[in-house]
């Protein structure tokens, strides 16, 4: 019998193991939707509590390891961006800051959503009190008036061009606050609000600044105005990061150098939170929601 010369058939072929190379192209295209349900899954709910001590060396003795807190002293409550996702949830260890504080972009493109993001911070307390900034999205939404003194009668102050003394034993640290600065003269509002934030400045102790958007430190340290330390937010830490592949690969960087973590520049410091909210999509990856509390410290 003479062996058949003819080539294998169409299944035939079909039925052998595929490649390595076939592998390696599944995978890759595979790769975004497993990363993309990873940051949806689970990213975006693994808040990360990040414990940090601060030198600043005009500190007076008595708030040696005093306690500041960006974040919750309640479980189960749902933070920022409200309108658009309320689902965030997280049950961390009981935290309580002897000072809290909020960061702004309350809510997320719906202003109707003030609110239900109002009712969702309602439970911060601390001791020497809950203290915050307004965002991007409260600008944009045309809340602040509105927003404001719903979170007054829940006992967190906004402030908004002003400062309050936080007083311990006969000594003061001065927290001080920013509204974001508006669209269309950005640049012009961002010079006209910190020649108010520096008349609000107290010589001789520890001046703190609350802001929402990071980039506005450069003109802080541009025009030289007395803060010892500025805290910021805005980025969450660029939502989708792939710094762990290459530097620089995350989309905070669109919008500002300052992304996430502690920076220095001229003698001044600047804390960028990530935050524990999106905005965009319901997905973070490699940026994970950060729950911050910082300890002071002259030393």
């Amino acid at each position: 019998m003479l062996l058949s010369s003819q080539t294998p058939s169409r299944s035939t072929r079909l039925d052998r193991p595929p490649s390595f190379i076939e592998q390696t192209a599944l995978l890759v295209s595979a790769t975004p939707f497993v990363a993309a349900a990873y940051g949806l899954l689970y990213g975006r709910l693994d808040v990360e509590v990040v414990r940090q001590r601060i030198h600043l060396a005009r500190l007076p003795k008595v708030f040696e390891g005093f306690s500041h807190c960006p974040a919750l002293r309640h479980s189960h409550r749902s933070l920022h961006h409200f309108g658009l996702h309320s689902s965030l949830r997280h049950d961390h260890q009981r935290i309580e800051p002897r000072l809290g504080r909020v960061d702004g972009d309350y809510i997320c493109w719906n202003p109707h959503a003030e609110g239900e993001a109002v009712h969702a911070l309602a439970g911060l307390r601390a001791p020497h009190g809950v203290f915050g900034c307004l965002g991007n999205h409260e600008e944009e939404g045309k809340i602040e008036e509105s927003i404001t003194p719903l979170f007054a009668a829940q006992g967190i102050r906004i402030l908004r061009q002003e400062s309050v003394a936080i007083r311990l034993s006969g000594e003061t640290l001065n927290l001080i606050g920013m509204d974001e600065p508006r669209g269309e003269e950005w640049e012009r509002d961002v010079y006209r609000r910190l020649q108010q934030v520096k008349g609000l400045v107290v010589p001789g102790t520890v001046n703190i600044l609350l802001l929402h958007y990071p980039a506005v430190f450069d003109y802080v340290t541009e025009l030289g105005v007395p803060i010892d330390l500025t805290l910021a937010g805005h980025t969450h830490g660029g939502q989708l990061s792939l710094d762990f592949v290459h530097r620089g690969l995350d989309l905070g960087r669109l919008v500002t150098h300052y992304v996430s973590g502690w920076y220095e520049k001229g003698g001044h410091q600047l804390y960028v939170n990530r935050g524990i909210g999106t905005t965009g999509f319901p997905i973070r990856l490699g940026a994970r929601p950060e729950i911050s509390v910082f300890e002071l410290s002259s030393t």
